[in-house]
């Protein structure tokens, strides 16, 4: 497998990229927010959905918009489903995401 290239200038030859800027290129195309942002995500998941639902809940993953999201009860995902706008809107604001690309727009729930 060849390693993947910047795209040359003209008249100038590709050069390799870093690896961690390639891959932080494709996940933007994908719409997935920076690495750290899942970390910052926890940092901040108490604040987000509250003290009596954040131990029982916990992001996986912000991929195209959509946070999933794993609750070890149905209680617990229909209680978020309910809050799921407020939610959003505090994901967004601790990922610095409001309006941007690669914003989450919506919960995916999944009970474990």
């Amino acid at each position: 497998m060849s390693p993947i290239r910047r795209r040359a200038g003209r008249g100038r030859a590709a050069e390799p990229a870093p690896l961690d800027d390639a891959l932080e290129r494709a996940a933007a195309d994908l719409g997935i927010p920076a690495g750290d942002a899942l970390s910052a995500l926890e940092r901040a998941w108490e604040d987000i959905v509250g003290a009596s639902a954040a131990p029982h809940a916990r992001p996986v993953a912000v991929v195209d918009g959509r946070l999933s999201v794993e609750v070890d009860s149905a209680p617990i995902a229909t209680e978020l489903r309910y809050q799921e706008a407020r939610i959003v809107e505090a994901t967004n604001a601790a990922l610095g995401l409001l309006g941007a690309p690669g914003a989450v727009r919506r919960l995916r729930l999944r009970v474990r």
